[in-house]
């Protein structure tokens, strides 16, 4: 996706979920928001109970589907926000939210709840994604 489609999508993001306490973005576009530079495929949103429940209220109507995802232990709702995908998941596993970890980031004037990347790093450890753990370590050096 494209910077400006990005930016696009954070917009409808902000008004949504604004004055939600528990939720992070994460994947490629928390990488972005940190100010990696990585071309997001998607937006991912880690949230709690209670923000999962709110958010599939506000994006009705961009709901495609609503899935249990075994291998990582979640549920997840997907959307299609301005023809991109945008993925809310609820992980079973507490820690694996990391929603006590996260720090609230500019991006082009909107701010946004994110790991820091050495967060990141624990957090990609702990799912296996060693790709990501390399990517951010490298542009950390």
């Amino acid at each position: 996706m494209n910077d400006k489609k990005f930016y696009d999508i954070l917009k409808v993001l902000d008004e949504k979920i604004n004055g939600l306490l528990n939720y992070r973005i994460e994947g490629s576009g928390g990488l972005k928001i940190n100010g990696m530079n990585v071309v997001p495929n998607d937006i991912d949103v880690v949230v709690d109970e209670v923000a999962y429940e709110k958010l599939k209220k506000s994006f009705k109507e961009f709901i495609i589907r609503e899935r249990r995802v075994e291998y990582k232990g979640s549920l997840v709702f997907e959307c299609e926000v301005l023809d991109e995908e945008v993925e809310f998941w609820l992980y079973d596993e507490v820690e694996k939210r990391m929603l006590d970890r996260v720090l609230l980031k500019d991006f082009e004037g909107l701010k946004f709840k994110v790991l820091s990347l050495n967060a990141a790093i624990e957090f990609y450890s702990m799912i296996g994604r060693n790709d990501k753990v390399k990517m951010i370590k490298e542009f950390l050096e």
